[in-house]
């Protein structure tokens, strides 16, 4: 928008009749001051807008938050047959012995995946929630199973190092340095 000045400047210089001169002239200082007004407004509110857009996506970050979390929850309670364990580890049939496969860990790796991928920009923010919550999920069953077994590592017998903790041979090996 070209400014103030030269716009006045070219209505003066122009061959236009006075009459229609100052119409031109008043219209414009109509305008500008309408716009002069609304820009202060709009300094004026403008933090109330941004704190009540944070604030609106908190709880949309926050609301989707709990319902993942509620959902791998009931997802535990359900698969979950001996309470001492987690359902969220699925024992899969693989080779010998089989492998415990962390649900949480996969929808929370899956998820993160999927909000890159450029078919799904309107959801992405969505599944950076779902990804971090999974995978938040995860490392705290992992970081309490840890924690546990360093605790059970050392109540129990002077010298025993040898003491197999979670199954998972990293966390294994992680209780046995100390």
């Amino acid at each position: 928008m070209p400014s103030d000045l030269a716009v006045i400047d070219s209505v003066q210089r122009s061959n236009l009749p006075a009459s229609e001169k100052s119409a031109i002239a008043r219209f414009y200082d109509r305008l500008t001051r309408a716009r002069g007004a609304s820009s202060m407004a709009r300094s004026a509110f403008g933090g109330l807008g941004q704190t009540a857009t944070k604030g609106v996506t908190a709880l949309r970050y926050g609301g989707e938050g709990l319902v993942v979390g509620g959902l791998l929850g009931a997802l535990d309670g359900t698969l979950s047959k001996d309470p001492t364990k987690s359902g969220l580890d699925v024992h899969v049939p693989i080779g010998a012995s089989g492998i415990d496969v962390p649900v949480d860990a996969i929808v929370g790796a899956t998820a993160l995946g999927a909000s890159m991928l450029g078919a799904v920009d309107s959801v992405s923010g969505d599944l950076h929630t779902v990804g971090a919550v999974a995978i938040a999920s995860w490392s705290q069953r992992m970081t309490r199973d840890w924690v546990r077994g360093r605790q059970s590592t050392a109540t129990g017998a002077a010298g025993s190092t040898a003491a197999i903790v979670s199954g998972d041979p990293v966390l294994d090996w992680a209780a046995r340095q100390s």
